[in-house]
């Protein structure tokens, strides 16, 4: 089965629901990691960040001329997307949201948490 989402329809989703570092940003974090190291670590489902993948040869042409960065879905909204199959809920609207918590939490309650970080 396969898995489409959308997520236009979250405000402010731009910056809500992925994340975005540069080379200046994990300097000034200081923990000595670089784009290439983010990109090259891999979990269960391959690396989480990625060199983002214009549509066309002009887009890579403007980029070129800002600073590189590296890109991932918030981990969050990653969960939330893929626990929309888990619990047969195929849409999160105003109207859904509590049968969609609810659902989450039975099956958090019996499996364990869906968001976990390790390290």
């Amino acid at each position: 089965m396969a898995i489409h989402w959308n997520l236009s329809g979250i405000k402010d989703h731009e910056t809500l629901c992925w994340e975005r570092r540069t080379q200046a940003q994990l300097d000034a974090e200081g923990k000595g990691e670089t784009l290439e190291s983010l990109v090259s670590r891999m979990t269960f489902f391959g690396s989480d960040w990625s060199f983002p993948d214009k549509g066309s040869p002009l887009e890579n042409l403007a980029e070129t001329a800002k600073e590189a960065y590296v890109e991932r879905m918030n981990p969050v909204t990653k969960v939330i997307v893929t626990a929309t199959m888990a619990v047969d809920l195929g849409r999160i609207t105003e109207e859904s949201y509590v049968e969609f918590y609810t659902r989450v939490a039975c099956i958090e309650r019996v499996n364990g948490a869906f968001l976990r970080q390790v390290g």
